[in-house]
């Protein structure tokens, strides 16, 4: 009884081609054996053979239609990104002219640079209104290991199109240090966040 409940979970474990190859298979054989072209079989083997035909023939469908609806959702995400995207470009656009200065000058300082990624306080320090408002964003991998004081931003890729397409909006005014010699700061960097 345990080999045969054994046999029943490797089938349960089989993919769609061979549950679909052993319903066929089944169903032939019951042909067959009816048909005089194989040998005859007794009722208890013939309802095991139907039993297995039967469970076959529905992993085999249900393989397909999970096969079917993750290549029905591939296209059904990409129009949801697209439509993400323009929902956040438009976003965006909207929101300029709320922009605060100094909101206005780090968006211009990483423009001015071509400066896509970089690294900040683990609050954002200035840029934490860019950072809640999705306009920059965390980035990193599962596992990847960072310095609270180096944690890794960027202007997402339709941001930055959009920055680059009304760069009046977003002028570079270079903000100098303290000390001797003067050197541009990095303008999301609270001063006492500086190295």
């Amino acid at each position: 009884m345990s080999e045969i409940l054994g046999k029943i979970t490797d089938l349960l474990k089989a993919n769609g081609w061979q549950t679909a190859m052993i319903a066929i298979v089944s169903a032939a054989f019951l042909y067959m054996s009816k048909a005089g072209i194989a040998p005859s079989i007794g009722s208890e083997i013939q309802l095991i053979i139907w039993l297995v035909m039967l469970v076959s023939a529905a992993l085999a469908v249900a393989s397909f239609a999970s096969w079917a609806q993750s290549k029905i959702a591939l296209p059904a995400n990409a129009v949801l990104r697209r439509r993400a995207i323009r929902k956040a470009r438009q976003s965006f656009i909207d929101y300029l002219p709320y922009l605060t200065e100094r909101e206005r000058q780090i968006l211009g300082y990483l423009r001015h640079y071509k400066i896509k990624m970089f690294t900040g306080d683990h609050d954002g320090g200035y840029a934490a209104t860019l950072l809640a408002s999705g306009f920059v964003r965390y980035i990193g991998t599962s596992g990847q290991t960072f310095d609270i004081d180096k944690v890794l931003f960027a202007v997402p890729d339709h941001i930055w199109e959009m920055m680059e397409a009304r760069p009046d909006a977003f002028p570079h005014r270079p903000e100098l240090s303290d000390g001797h010699p003067q050197v541009e700061v990095h303008p999301w960097r609270i001063p006492w966040m500086l190295p």
